[in-house]
């Protein structure tokens, strides 16, 4: 199952909002404490990550390491066009190079090659699918405990590998990991749209939205918007 979706524009690093709109009755108060620190630490969480992806841009790139490189490789795939995916890559194997089994950035290099393939970027379907298949499936086996890596790594194998049930338990590991991660809701939506759990789907997609409405990814929730 593949889909084409179109990105929108690069997404600035968006403000933390305590004060977004909570509807609900002073008797579920405990409900509305529990989703505003859902949300708070959602997007506390997004705004560190966008802040460490801005630091590499002020370092000389001859001091770049893999981590930085990852960033850098974070960013490009937040543009999400075919020329910033294919210097995402190019940065991902670079960091793979210096660390081979840096999980994050096996999972990060297999989800860039699936966005490649759904737009009909790729430059060879058969062998960019299997390698991402192949980066996808080391990436699990070294970063379980990670909860981004097992959440890209099931997208990419739902879509490269077509294994609908294997990306099901990535995805629910990866809320394992962490209950609020907005993506692994999303995937679990589109997975469930795409099969017969429609009514969980849009469960799904609502939770993830209300996580993170701000995403640079946001154009996952595209089916529910």
């Amino acid at each position: 199952m593949t889909t084409s979706l179109q990105a929108p524009s690069p997404v600035r690093p968006p403000p933390i909002q305590a004060a977004d709109r909570f509807d609900g009755d002073i008797s579920e108060i405990f409900e509305l404490q529990d989703r505003l620190t859902e949300s708070v630490v959602t997007a506390l969480q997004l705004t560190l990550l966008l802040a460490e992806i801005a630091r590499p841009k002020r370092k000389s790139p001859t001091k770049f390491d893999a981590y930085d490189l990852l960033l850098r490789a974070q960013q490009l795939e937040y543009e999400y066009t075919a020329p910033s995916l294919s210097l995402a890559i190019e940065n991902l194997r670079q960091a793979l190079d210096i660390d081979p089994m840096y999980a994050p950035a096996l999972a990060l290099c297999a989800y860039c090659y699936t966005e490649r393939r759904q737009q009909g970027w790729a430059d060879d379907l058969a062998a960019e699918g299997d390698e991402g298949s192949r980066l996808a499936f080391r990436a699990v086996e070294l970063g379980r405990i990670d909860g981004n890596v097992l959440w890209m790594s099931a997208y990419a194998l739902w879509n490269l590998a077509m294994d609908t049930r294997g990306a099901t338990e990535l995805a629910n590991c990866s809320l394992v990991v962490n209950p609020n991660c907005a993506m692994a809701m999303a995937l679990l939506g589109w997975i469930g749209a795409c099969t017969t759990n429609t009514a969980n789907s849009l469960e799904h997609f609502r939770r993830a939205e209300r996580l993170s409405p701000r995403d640079p990814r946001g154009w996952l929730l595209a089916l529910f918007r």
